[in-house]
């Protein structure tokens, strides 16, 4: 369990305490600079149209609603006019959203892949009943939910 690189062939792994990863785990927020680019590089395609979709779709709502805006200043229509605004301003702040939470997708996406997902890690949920801080108590039993967690 050590630092370092290690030479496997051509291929450079990088490890760390243990954990190979053979992702650039700084590639891939600079791929997801385009939207999609960062989950293809961590081979994870099926959310490309996810990424591409929730950017694009808000980007072109803005755009649209940015149109009608104009339109409606142009006009004289201040109350049409500032809600239009309202819109456009929304939907380009959706657009940017989800531009960052492609790109922190992708990031987790390439940290995560060598995750050790294995049966030494349980968690187990069962139901649970809460007993009154103190006897003198006038509260009764409550019925709740119990959390463990197993590290192996």
């Amino acid at each position: 369990m050590n630092k370092g690189i290690k030479k496997a062939g051509q291929k450079i792994v990088y490890t760390w305490y243990g954990f190979k990863n053979t992702r650039s785990t700084i590639k891939a927020p600079i791929y997801s600079i385009i939207p999609g680019l960062g989950q293809a590089y961590n081979r994870s395609y099926w959310k490309i149209p996810i990424a591409v979709g929730l950017v694009g779709g808000f980007g072109y709502l803005a755009y649209s609603k940015r149109a009608i805006y104009l339109q409606y200043k142009n006009e004289g229509n201040d109350i049409e006019s500032d809600r239009a605004r309202t819109d456009m301003e929304r939907f380009f702040i959706y657009a940017v959203l989800g531009y960052l939470v492609q790109i922190m997708d992708a990031t987790v996406d390439a940290h995560l892949k060598t995750f050790d997902v294995s049966d030494n890690l349980t968690l187990n949920v069962s139901p649970t009943i809460l007993k009154p801080e103190n006897e003198n108590s006038y509260k009764l039993y409550r019925p709740g939910i119990s959390l463990s967690l197993t590290l192996n």
